[in-house]
């Protein structure tokens, strides 16, 4: 699978191109995207200019960043960093932020240059929702954010380091964390010992939705999360587009604390029929299997998105 499709809804507001001309019409319902084209590679530079000028820029709560770059497998969302910190008086509003929202036609989401992104978080008290797309060069330093509920790190590959780098992070009202670990050919050497900090309940401990998703090594998590704290907090457990056997689903299935959980999303792994109907039947109503994949006979498994 690959991401072929740009974001339609974000936060529960229409994503909507903004309009030079128009400019934010419609500032606390809509998620405003800024992004270049095939035809015009200076039209993301054109919004930019235009939005931090707009009357209604200090309304705008939610913002997504596309294509910014003619030369997208060079550049580095350090560019997009410096804006958003260098608009923080601009933007005084400014609750969601998602960069980049590229599809693979644009960019394949591992050869994505992130960067340290914790200054938009300094930057930006009020931020709620954070959501990054590419693992490569991506990393966070020490902050606190009271105000961040929501992280969202989209990777083709997500590396042990950066892993630590999130663990470093102060958020003491987070209650939603999505990682996307992908491919180890693609930068992504995380391991599952590397979430003992999350699993241990008290890195977040507000949280109550967790993603631990795309990942070669679900099997290993899901031992893992035998007698994880973590379980005893949150609501719902997302480990879908995985390489999940019927190895990882068993270590679930015997692990007491899952019964308590009102959401275990398992859909696109490889889990046998003959499973995943023990897993509905002991989940009944909480457990989502569709779109599993077949071994295809070579012993390999793949992530569902990496390149």
């Amino acid at each position: 699978m690959t991401i072929g499709e740009h974001a339609t809804t974000f936060e529960g507001r229409d994503v909507v191109s903004y309009d030079i001309e128009q400019g934010a019409v419609n500032p606390q319902r809509e998620a405003y995207v800024l992004r270049s084209d095939w035809d015009d590679y200076e039209r993301f530079s054109k919004q930019w200019d235009a939005l931090i000028k707009d009357p209604n820029r200090g309304k705008v709560e939610a913002l997504i960043f596309g294509m910014w770059d003619e030369e997208m497998f060079d550049a580095s969302t350090s560019a997009l960093v410096e804006l958003l910190v260098e608009a923080a008086d601009e933007l005084t509003s400014l609750e969601a932020v998602f960069f980049p929202d590229v599809t693979y036609e644009e960019c394949e989401i591992s050869w994505l240059n992130q960067s340290d992104v914790s200054p938009v978080l300094e930057a930006y008290p009020k931020l709620k929702t954070l959501r990054v797309r590419g693992g490569q060069y991506l990393e966070f330093h020490e902050v606190r954010h009271e105000g961040l509920k929501r992280l969202i790190v989209e990777t083709g590959g997500l590396g042990a380091d950066t892993v630590s780098s999130i663990c470093l992070l102060n958020l003491p009202n987070l209650e939603h964390l999505e990682l996307w670990f992908g491919s180890d050919n693609y930068g992504g050497d995380a391991s599952a010992e590397d979430l003992a900090p999350i699993l241990s309940g008290k890195l977040f401990p507000k949280l109550t939705s967790l993603g631990l998703m795309n990942s070669e090594f679900a099997n290993d998590i899901a031992r893992e999360l035998a007698g994880a704290p973590v379980l005893e907090q949150i609501k719902t457990l997302d480990m879908s587009m995985g390489t999940m056997t019927d190895e990882g689903a068993q270590h679930l299935l015997s692990n007491p604390a899952l019964a308590k959980l009102e959401r275990i999303d398992l859909t696109d792994n490889y889990i046998s029929d003959e499973m995943a109907a023990k897993l509905g039947d002991a989940w009944s109503g909480r457990t989502y299997l569709d779109g599993q994949r077949e071994d295809d006979g070579d012993g390999w498994f793949y992530a569902s998105v990496t390149e």
